[in-house]
């Protein structure tokens, strides 16, 4: 389960969990320094509340409850990510680096044909992407379609959407492959930004 908040300057967190929705909030990480966190103790099916915390603070965020998919993110230490627009204004990396205060974008109007491509490093069985661009809540991508490759040659097209505000998960078949690009299909008057990607398996 990946959490996500907005900064407080100079804070560091503490993440609370419960079982259920009606169990007692018990601190299952402190010291956090990012914006983020991810919890791996999880079981499917079960419905877990979130709190974060200001450490050393009664400041706490609104309660929040997820219920487990089995779903996790890849680690993105050895991925490669490309783009076939802006690469030199907006560094493409810039959406996998753990900040969310960084982000690529396309640096104009979303015009039809733009995409993002990420090389995973070897093969992973996935069936879910996400894009969040919550700063930026209306830099969705107007239209997209997901695609797979196992050489970056030949494309597979697993699904195709429209984003959302804030955020936009792509959830498709699972699918084992190296390579995956999502294709900008719509236009608007916004830019297309990528504050942090996540690519989901259940490795």
């Amino acid at each position: 389960m990946k959490l996500s908040w907005l900064e407080a300057p100079g804070a560091s967190y503490e993440v609370l969990r419960a079982d259920g929705s009606g169990g007692d909030l018990k601190v299952i990480a402190t010291g956090i320094q990012e914006t983020g966190y991810i919890d791996s103790r999880l079981q499917e099916g079960t419905l877990y509340t979130y709190a974060v915390r200001v450490a050393g603070s009664g400041v706490m965020s609104e309660k929040v409850q997820i219920t487990a998919t089995g779903l996790v993110p890849l680690d993105r230490t050895e991925w490669k990510v490309s783009s076939n627009v802006n690469t030199e204004a907006s560094n493409p990396s810039s959406a996998i680096d753990g900040d969310r205060r960084t982000r690529w974008d396309t640096g104009k109007h979303q015009a039809s044909g733009e995409y993002f491509q990420i090389d995973l490093g070897k093969e992973h069985a996935v069936e879910a992407v996400e894009l969040d661009y919550s700063l930026s809540s209306y830099d969705y991508p107007r239209g997209y379609e997901l695609y797979v490759s196992s050489d970056a040659a030949n494309w597979k097209l697993m699904v195709r959407g429209k984003g959302q505000l804030n955020s936009t998960r792509i959830i498709f078949s699972q699918v084992k492959t190296r390579y995956i690009r999502i294709l900008q299909t719509g236009s608007g008057g916004n830019y297309w930004s990528i504050q942090e990607m996540l690519v989901y398996s259940r490795e």
